[in-house]
């Protein structure tokens, strides 16, 4: 394999070139610090290797995706196959490099259990809780409401705009992954809170907060409700169960959530289809009718 004619010097400046092609390309910024990450992570690993990033063979690439099966989780070494994958192919198709050391690579299945849903007590204690801080009980309020009726991702909430609410017919429209928009009614309270909101305080981005203050946000919340192992994205799993109870449409919920596939609606909601087939397997008791006869005997 040809080597680069990038230095090992040089490659952070490839890494940065990478990562506004990323953006370029609509991907969202927590995809993009993820890759970003990966790869680094993969670049100072040759660096202590006496080997150059951009130009690091095939060995290479398979010996550090390897000892990442050993020391990390499963998820986190998928997610650096998946970056090294894109910057690699990136690589190619600038003429850095003339093949893709990642091509042989597979991702392993990972099988998760579904994650329950928050319950409708948990909710209303957060709801609850954002009344211990006045000032900002309002602007949390909307934002609890919006993530529950609305099924929305952290990046989605964050890069809501005023321009994007449809008043009259009580929707919003979001700008996904990809690039890809969709509209979603949050609902009645959801849209009169928002309302609210916007009377007192008009932002170009509507709650001009980044996700980390999100997360911050909800973590405060949930410690003041008593409560563990709430952040914002189990408010999207809990929305996708709860559509998935009352309605049992998963196509409408795919258009909602705004997946590619359905197969991705279907593992959001997959804690309500399980608790659903369970029912409906211990009422048929499709082995209960044939014994049922001779136990009244």
């Amino acid at each position: 394999m040809g080597r680069s004619k990038v230095t090992t010097a040089g490659w952070l400046d490839t890494l940065e070139a990478f990562k506004v092609v990323m953006m370029a390309q609509g991907k969202t910024r927590t995809t993009v610090k993820a890759y970003r990450q990966g790869v680094s992570l993969f670049g100072r690993w040759c660096e202590a290797q006496g080997l150059e990033p951009v130009g690091a063979p095939e060995t290479a690439v398979i010996r550090f995706v390897g000892e990442s099966y050993e020391s990390r989780t499963l998820g986190t070494t998928q997610h650096r196959i998946l970056a090294l994958r894109c910057w690699f192919r990136w690589l190619v198709a600038t003429g850095k490099r003339k093949a893709d050391p990642t091509a042989s690579l597979k991702l392993r299945p990972i099988h998760r259990q579904p994650r329950r849903p928050y319950t409708d007590e948990e909710l209303r204690a957060l709801l609850a809780a954002t009344q211990n801080d006045p000032p900002r009980a309002l602007r949390d309020t909307t934002i609890l409401l919006l993530f529950i009726g609305g099924g929305l991702r952290l990046s989605e909430l964050t890069a809501m705009r005023t321009e994007d609410i449809d008043w009259e017919a009580g929707r919003i429209l979001v700008h996904g992954k990809g690039q890809r928009e969709r509209w979603i009614a949050p609902g009645k309270a959801a849209m009169a809170s928002l309302a609210e909101y916007l009377a007192r305080d008009r932002e170009p981005t509507i709650f001009a907060i980044g996700g980390a203050a999100v997360e911050y946000m909800i973590h405060r919340l949930a410690t003041e409700a008593g409560l563990t192992e709430i952040h914002p994205h189990g408010f999207r799993r809990t929305f996708a169960c709860r559509f998935a109870e009352i309605s049992g449409d998963i196509g409408a919920l795919q258009t909602i959530l705004g997946h590619a596939n359905i197969g991705m609606s279907l593992y959001y909601a997959g804690y309500t289809v399980r608790a659903r087939a369970l029912d409906q397997q211990a009422r048929l008791g499709l082995a209960d009718r044939l014994v049922e006869p001779a136990m009244a005997r």
